[in-house]
């Protein structure tokens, strides 16, 4: 060895430390850039999802479902919500009208309260008339916040307003003013139409309850109807106005279509909102101060892939349901086509990955049972006024079919929109006890059967709703009417 050489250095081990710490590093890097990508292509689904529909001529952004401002005095929407701001207070509606479980024919105590509880509410019956006379609505609603965290105005009180509207038509029926009975009756249907506006299905199923009301006080009133050109009597050509609009299916049909549309809008923009730290998911605590936006939550970021995904999901089903009532004209035809559990098996299935779906899609099946359920009972009540106006006609005396009433009653047998496609409404002129009936919710014709379906305990004498019959059945005679004990709460 020469003394220019030098001895050749060992080479130092690397630490193992080092090699797991760049590892790990490289593994991480990894990490983040898959979640990167699920996120980026979450996104691109869901995006491409929500330009197809738009571009398909379907409302699905906030700006979507902007309404034009009315002009002042011409907004159905401010006097319904003045007379529930009336309808707030504690005194506004005696206690004695709410223990009413109206049915005719009223007792005299029954038609005191009424008239009392008329008068000191002039007001509100006033709001009411304007609000029916204005054929156009605006709600004050931001499309931009979702339904969760949305007012809904006059949601309150429209209810208390029909009830007191259907009150006096009682009243009126019983006292022979039937033309203004029938007033009330279109009113109900009208402010039912104003709150079918608003874009939710809360205000949808609100506006459905009315609709109710109006059919129920309209079956209520067919019995005895008076028709005819007297003083207080229903003129034909006004009777025959209300069971068209009776049988317009389109109207109920728009608000059921509105509702999911604006829920299915809604969608995206909850996770976006989420995401964004503008509302909170409640998966993880905000460190906010009271009033200040949340920031992004670290769980949120984790997640989003995962709710982007979900968002998609409900986008999809809610698609599926509009898409499923646009083909069916019936229950058992939706039911046929949308099975929403079926369908999306992994909403159950995996509830941790679709959070949104599992807590915010309404029950479908539930939810267009309630809408084929209204338009059976406005067939059943639009029927049953033309079997009334039908018999005024004709010495007291019931047709022997309900094909007798076409063309001058009716333009056509009404369907049953709870039976397979082209079955009718049923009708058993039978005396003393002639019905009109539908198959209900089971689609089997029991030959009309008011026989409840489940044996529940009821009080006694207590008659049973049309929908916990075996079929749903409507009386065309006036039947015995039910008064609750004094201590009995009527009210559902």
């Amino acid at each position: 060895m020469t003394p220019t050489d030098s001895p050749t250095p060992t080479p130092k081990p690397k630490h193992p430390l080092r090699r797991l710490a760049l590892c790990l590093l490289f593994l991480a890097l990894a990490l983040v850039l898959a979640h990167a990508a699920w996120g980026h292509l979450a996104q691109r689904r869901l995006d491409a999802r929500l330009r197809h529909l738009h571009a398909a001529g379907q409302p699905i952004y906030p700006a979507d479902f902007t309404t034009p401002t009315l002009p002042a005095g011409q907004n159905a929407a401010d006097d319904l919500i003045a007379a529930s701001e009336i309808l707030k207070r504690p005194d506004a509606i005696p206690k004695s009208f709410d223990h009413i479980y109206l049915g005719l024919p009223l007792t005299p105590a029954e038609i005191q309260t009424i008239t009392d509880t008329l008068a000191a509410r002039a007001d509100v019956l006033a709001l009411a008339d304007a609000a029916a006379k204005k054929p156009h609505v605006h709600w004050d609603i931001d499309p931009a916040a979702p339904t969760v965290l949305r007012h809904f105005p006059a949601l309150d009180g429209v209810r208390e307003i029909a009830n007191l509207l259907r009150a006096d038509a009682l009243l009126a029926h019983q006292q022979g003013r039937d033309d203004h009975a029938l007033d009330r009756i279109e009113q109900i249907l009208q402010i039912s139409r104003h709150v079918d506006h608003q874009p939710a299905v809360v205000s949808h199923l609100v506006a459905t309850s009315l609709a109710y009301l109006a059919c129920q006080t309209a079956d209520d009133i067919a019995p005895d109807l008076r028709t005819g050109t007297a003083p207080g009597h229903v003129p034909p050509a006004r009777l025959r106005a209300l069971i068209d609009q009776l049988l317009d299916d389109a109207t109920p049909r728009a608000g059921m279509t509105l509702a999911l549309r604006a829920e299915r809008k809604d969608a995206p923009l909850i996770v976006t909102q989420v995401l964004s730290g503008q509302i909170s998911s409640g998966i993880a605590p905000t460190t906010a101060a009271p009033g200040a936006t949340p920031a992004p939550s670290l769980q949120g970021y984790a997640l989003r892939p995962v709710f982007l995904n979900d968002a998609d999901t409900m986008v999809r089903a809610y698609t599926t349901m509009l898409d499923g009532l646009h083909a069916s004209q019936n229950l058992p035809a939706y039911t046929a086509a949308v099975d929403i559990p079926r369908q999306f098996p992994e909403i159950d299935a995996h509830p941790a990955l679709h959070i949104f779906s599992s807590l915010l899609l309404p029950s479908g099946s539930r939810l267009m049972t309630n809408h084929f359920r209204i338009l059976t009972d406005r067939h059943l009540a639009a029927t049953a006024l033309a079997l009334r106006a039908y018999a005024a006609d004709h010495a007291n005396q019931l047709p022997p079919a309900l094909d007798a009433l076409i063309p001058t009653y009716l333009p056509a047998v009404p369907t049953d929109p709870l039976a397979p496609a082209g079955a009718k409404l049923h009708f058993r002129p039978t005396t003393p006890d002639p019905i009109l009936y539908s198959v209900g919710e089971d689609a089997t014709d029991n030959a009309g059967d008011p026989n409840p379906t489940h044996q529940t305990q009821r009080p006694d004498d207590r008659p049973l709703d049309r929908w916990e019959m075996l079929d749903a059945v409507l009386h065309l005679t006036r039947q015995p009417r039910y008064i609750p004990p004094p201590e009995e709460d009527p009210q559902p």
